[in-house]
């Protein structure tokens, strides 16, 4: 019984690293229309041939995507022990922006732009609720995860960037919220 437990769970482990490395060579397009919107709907059947269109903007898009991947402006080296100073994660942490310890990452993501994160604060005692600075997805982490906050003379300049953004989005949503109410 056991033994067909461990060949089910290898089996599954190998078909997820195989999905996750193909997610991440690929990059994917979402072409949406709705099908209620009159005036784009007449545009899109004026389009002379329908499939050579498509095909181009997907083309277009992915040849931008490949040229921005191509062109990275700033360094994505992986972060480590030496850039971060230990967070005490019995004090206050919101705000702070901190790097997730490489073993916790999939092999594909192991640089620093998946490793940064901004601290929202610790949820349910050991994990840390987070948003990622490069891509803006709200995360969690446990508290081991977290290597520490970043020295500020190792934090790329895009962090810093990407850091007031979020900040900024975050206090207008709660301007939003509080003109709603």
């Amino acid at each position: 019984m056991s033994n067909t437990e461990d060949n089910t769970s290898s089996r599954y482990a190998q078909r997820k690293d195989k999905n996750d490395q193909y997610r991440s060579k690929v990059l994917r397009f979402t072409f949406q229309l709705s099908i209620h919107d009159s005036e784009v709907r007449e545009w899109f059947e004026r389009q002379p041939d329908k499939g050579a269109y498509l095909k181009r903007l997907i083309l277009d898009d992915k040849e931008r995507q490949l040229k921005g991947l191509q062109e990275r402006p700033v360094s994505f080296d992986p972060l480590t022990a030496d850039d971060c100073t230990p967070i005490d994660f019995s004090q206050e942490v919101r705000g702070k922006i901190a790097a997730v310890k490489l073993e916790s990452l999939l092999p594909a993501n192991r640089t620093a732009d998946h490793q940064l994160v901004l601290v929202n604060g610790v949820v349910y005692g050991n994990t840390c609720s987070c948003i990622n600075l490069y891509s803006g997805k709200r995360v969690r982490w446990k508290t081991i995860e977290i290597i520490g906050e970043v020295k500020p003379e190792r934090l790329p300049s895009w962090a810093n960037d990407r850091r007031l953004v979020i900040e900024q989005e975050k206090a207008m949503k709660e301007s939003y919220c509080r003109d709603e109410r």
